[in-house]
């Protein structure tokens, strides 16, 4: 059996049913609905941000990946970490916090969406002493 020249397997058409209609690629749908109902982008690109706060006692350096409905956080210090808390900065709660075993680099999850009004405080091991180092997870304008 031969094929036309133009055939592509992986193209979808749309047979016509009636005979004023034409033969038309089929569409792909802009959205798909999840689940719970939600209608979220089919081809969602991630978003990443970089962020980045010199202290006296060393740097952070953090690139969040918004993936839509979620989101990492990979958090890079030039000092051993121990733990760290995620806050909302518009009204102070604490977002989440963990422990990182004098780590220097970590990954953060969080299953919902990205908010752009974060502040990651990390307890940080510095000349002996334990020491709290701020990176505002904000993009200024």
């Amino acid at each position: 059996m031969e094929m036309a020249e133009d055939f592509n397997p992986h193209t979808a058409y749309k047979i016509p049913v009636l005979p004023s209609e034409k033969v038309s690629k089929a569409r792909a749908a802009k959205t798909n609905k999840d689940l719970t109902g939600a209608s979220t982008p089919v081809h969602y690109v991630p978003v990443v941000t970089k962020y980045h706060a010199d202290n006296a006692w060393g740097t952070l350096e953090a690139t969040v990946t918004d993936n839509h409905d979620n989101y990492n956080i990979k958090v890079i210090s030039s000092n051993p970490a121990e733990k760290w808390i995620l806050k909302d900065i518009t009204n102070q709660t604490i977002v989440a916090q963990g422990g990182e075993n004098m780590a220097l680099n970590f990954m953060i999850t969080m299953n919902q969406p990205w908010k752009n009004n974060l502040g990651l405080s990390v307890m940080i091991l510095a000349d002996g002493q334990d020491v709290s180092a701020l990176l505002p997870l904000t993009n200024q304008k």
